[in-house]
């Protein structure tokens, strides 16, 4: 009765074991921790649009894009190309990085902060600049200057808001020069 109750618990064992679950080694599924970009890119290229209106290119040295937080930072340089519903260029920025919020098409530059309008020979020089998309406006809080050589202004201040083109702005707090035109 030892023997066959030895022989029935030995081959139960073997049962147990070979019904076990093995390790067939690793998986197909690859956790990605939080954190890390849905997409990353060098030299990429981004176009902002509204409908059928190409509003905006922007070419990043590196672009990193994050799904969950709906947004894009931009570093190792940015560059952007304003247009108008005609397709003209209106302004061209340049900049150190970016973040765009991707839900709305906002984009925040920061450092060294250059726009330019050919047509209306206007440049800012800033730190922090803004794009509100839906406004078609470029803001900041910061310190700037702006040179308008059609109208011959050259002013400094803290603050300021303008369209697309840097055609019609705003400045908050002013410091600077006028040269009256006669």
């Amino acid at each position: 009765m030892s023997r066959t109750f030895s022989t029935i618990f030995l081959l139960f064992a073997l049962f147990v074991v070979a019904c076990e679950k093995r390790d067939n080694g690793p998986s197909n599924i690859v956790e990605i921790p939080e954190g890390l970009p849905d997409e990353d890119g060098e030299n990429m290229t981004i176009i902002l649009s509204d409908s059928a209106w190409k509003k905006a290119i922007i070419q990043a040295g590196h672009a990193r894009k994050f799904n969950t937080r709906q947004e894009t930072l931009i570093d190792n340089g940015i560059y952007v190309q304003f247009f108008d519903r005609l397709g003209e260029t209106t302004a061209i920025l340049h900049a150190d990085s970016a973040r765009i919020d991707d839900n709305t098409g906002n984009m925040c530059a920061f450092g060294n902060v250059d726009v330019y309008s050919r047509k209306n020979k206007t440049a800012v020089d800033t730190e922090v600049l803004c794009y509100d998309k839906e406004k078609g406006k470029l803001h900041s809080e910061d310190h700037f200057q702006l040179v308008d050589t059609l109208r011959g202004r050259f002013v400094r201040g803290k603050g300021f808001e303008s369209d697309e083109s840097l055609r019609e702005y705003t400045i908050y707090q002013v410091t600077g020069e006028a040269t009256a035109q006669r």
